[in-house]
């Protein structure tokens, strides 16, 4: 008679406690993974809006500490104004209000802002930048190039400064060929820098920034074209500038005044930028659980003269973080 080797196996109640710890094990392998994920994904985005705004400063910390730099010229009130200046019609931002219609080509003054309250494009022509964001203030810089030019590459339609070590002639090639220069001099191309908010092709707010000696070469290459400036930054939400006033008895900042506080813009010699930026992408666990309302919908921020609140929807919930720098001022 044949003999049958005892089998051995798994009761039914031995693999139901197997499968129950299995699954709770994978059930925790998921969370875990479910955990760290979120956490990444906070983690970037979080160090996006850091660098965002790192960034963004960075940028306007170049151009605002070349401000008033008008080549061999030490100061700008030795830059010689001409008697009449004549009445520019390109797109370079040159033109002013009723009050100081020469205002951007008056030079002396290398620093100027405009309050997003205040700011009507309807008063002051500023027609360079097309549309701009209603919570964010513009603010515009003159300067010269790093480096001077030969008298050979002069083109029409753009602005320079002739200029020695003593005083300097602004002057335009098609309108004033021949201005009373110094005998020995350089050539300096003048520009204007714009800095303002914007949403760009994605619908996302960004730092723009326009250069007038950029947008003139364009428009001479191609006089239908037209160009509102370079984006820098996404992310910037709302920018607020304030102008510090030096004293006039001494070399300190007495106060920091908003555009529509009329800062003596001779007297500038330090800025404080304020920025909120906001994630690029909206994050939907951004959200009270209870009631699916953005976290920030509602939300004060109190940044310069200007009380903001986001207005987001579910899913598209936003994080933001506000950033202050003050930026000392060279050429003052």
């Amino acid at each position: 008679m044949a003999k049958y080797r005892l089998q051995c196996g798994f009761t039914l109640l031995e693999l139901l406690i197997t499968l129950t710890l299995t699954s709770f094990m994978v059930m925790g392998v998921l969370t875990l993974f479910g955990g760290v994920s979120h956490t990444y994904s906070l983690v970037s985005t979080l160090s996006e809006i850091q660098d965002n705004g790192r960034f963004a400063i960075n940028f306007l910390s170049q151009d605002l500490r070349q401000a008033g730099f008008y080549g061999t010229l030490s100061s700008p009130t030795q830059v010689i104004m001409p008697a009449s200046l004549p009445t520019y019609t390109d797109p370079e931002c040159k033109k002013g209000d009723a009050n100081e219609p020469d205002w951007v080509k008056n030079i002396r003054n290398p620093i100027y802002g405009f309050d997003q309250i205040d700011y009507d494009p309807a008063v002051f022509f500023l027609d360079c930048i097309p549309t701009h964001s209603s919570n964010s203030d513009i603010m515009v810089l003159k300067m010269t190039d790093y480096d001077p030019i030969d008298v050979g590459s002069i083109v029409t339609n753009l602005d320079y400064l002739y200029s020695d070590y003593v005083q300097g002639t602004l002057f335009r090639k098609d309108v004033d060929p021949d201005p009373t220069l110094p005998a020995v001099g350089t050539y300096w191309p003048l520009k204007s820098i714009v800095w303002y908010v914007n949403n760009n092709s994605a619908g996302v707010p960004t730092l723009y920034r326009y250069d007038s000696s950029m947008a003139q070469i364009l428009i001479n290459a191609d006089p239908s074209s037209q160009w509102a400036g370079e984006p820098l930054v996404e992310g910037i939400e709302v920018m607020q500038i304030s102008y510090g006033e030096q004293s006039t008895i001494g070399n300190f900042i007495v106060d920091y005044k908003t555009p529509d506080q009329s800062p003596n813009w001779s007297l500038i010699t330090a800025i404080k930028v304020e920025l909120i930026v906001r994630s690029i992408n909206g994050d939907y666990t951004y959200t009270n659980k209870n009631t699916n309302i953005c976290l920030d919908a509602g939300r004060n921020y109190s940044i310069g003269n200007l009380s903001y609140t986001p207005s987001d929807t579910f899913p598209d919930c936003y994080r933001r973080r506000t950033l202050t720098s003050i930026i000392q001022l060279r050429n003052f």
